[in-house]
């Protein structure tokens, strides 16, 4: 069995490649290198790889909301929505009237973009306010220009 004392041997023995590495040379020049890069390859790797649903997921807030109605909640909140299907394409709060009042409400629409198909949810205070659309039933998303 090995003594405490034992562990240490190689820096007793002359190999001071531990030491060396954490006074500047050796490994710690590279770990700084890698550790400079690494943050831009994270950003490059999640940018590059956007986040994926399916009906399934859909399903999922679909369930939420119909719960939610159950239990007189109101509705599911977008970051319920976020934590389901992950950020939107885009999001825009837009006030439009009330057709049986005469008042505005403010709307908060969420977009997401699948397959060629654009899904788009309604939020009317921080609740959603409809089931959401099959992937199937949703719109086209509008063709992108070409470049030339």
């Amino acid at each position: 069995m090995k003594q405490l004392n034992d562990l240490d041997s190689p820096l007793r023995n002359g190999n001071h490649s531990m030491v060396s590495a954490w006074n500047g040379t050796g490994h710690l020049n590279h770990f700084l290198k890698l550790a400079k890069t690494a943050p831009i390859l994270v950003v490059l790797a999640v940018s590059g790889c956007g986040q994926r649903f399916t009906n399934s997921n859909i399903d999922v807030v679909n369930k939420q909301f119909e719960l939610a109605e159950k239990q007189s909640r109101g509705g599911v909140t977008p970051k319920e929505v976020e934590a389901i299907l992950g950020q939107p394409l885009r999001a825009e709060t837009k006030t439009i009237p009330l057709e049986t009042q005469k008042k505005e409400v403010e709307v908060v629409r969420y977009y997401y973009e699948q397959d060629g198909r654009i899904v788009e949810m309604h939020f009317m205070d921080n609740k959603l306010i409809a089931r959401v659309p099959h992937l199937e039933a949703s719109k086209p998303a509008p063709a992108k220009p070409h470049s030339k």
